[in-house]
């Protein structure tokens, strides 16, 4: 196994390495507004199969008599397998990732907003379409949009539990009516300054209840 890890002695380099790999993969995962399902659908895989090796050479090691006893370095080889992939998992769900992966790409997005004119869209009114590049900073930017009160909209995320996600520059904080004609329920992260992570979602019906309607009232006939 790798580096190996098959004859069930501690965890060598290689397998740390291959850890480390899963585990920024989980955190690259929550690294957007909305989960990137494709990026944690693979590191959940590669962090299940790395952890079932660990545990199944650890129980091995364990009753293997002919191996030497574990030192304190051997435990501490032993112990770095699950810490990595835990850690991992609470920075990305704590939304340091997020913050992290935001803060690097922060002077990018600084710079993309200031390159737009100066527009102020009445409310009410339909957004205008801006024109950014396709990736600013470290986040691919699927459409960009200046709304109300001097704000801007990117959007960088589609999936399955959100129906958009992305950033938003809002000098007047969020208006909770921002997103009323598309989304059900907008949820916001204040970043730092004016910036703001959000995710909308689109409430849908239960498809197991079947929604009878309502009957229709009729008048009377003339007499």
């Amino acid at each position: 196994m790798i580096g190996g890890f098959g004859s069930g002695i501690p965890p060598r380099r290689a397998f740390l390495l291959a850890t480390c790999g899963a585990a920024a993969t989980l955190a690259f995962a929550y690294s957007t507004p909305g989960v990137d399902l494709v990026t944690l659908f693979a590191g959940t895989w590669l962090s299940a199969g790395l952890g079932a090796a660990w545990a199944v050479r650890l129980v091995r090691g364990l009753q293997n008599r002919q191996l030497p006893a574990m030192t304190r370095a051997d435990v501490v080889r032993w112990a770095a397998v699950p810490v990595i992939i835990l850690g991992a998992l609470g920075l990305g769900r704590s939304g340091a990732a997020l913050e992290l992966r935001w803060f690097v790409s922060l002077t990018a997005l600084d710079d993309a907003v200031q390159s737009l004119p100066p527009v102020d869209v009445p409310p009410g009114e339909p957004w205008l379409d801006a024109t950014l590049p396709r990736t600013v900073g470290l986040y691919p930017v699927v459409r960009a949009e200046q709304v109300p009160a001097g704000g801007t909209v990117f959007r960088d995320s589609y999936d399955i539990v959100a129906d958009g996600g992305g950033f938003a520059h809002l000098p007047q904080g969020p208006d909770p009516d921002l997103f009323d004609r598309e989304f059900d329920h907008v949820e916001y992260r204040h970043l730092g300054w004016d910036w703001y992570a959000w995710v909308g979602t689109v409430e849908a019906g239960d498809p197991f209840v079947r929604e009878v309607p309502e009957p229709l009232v009729t008048a009377p006939p003339a007499p």
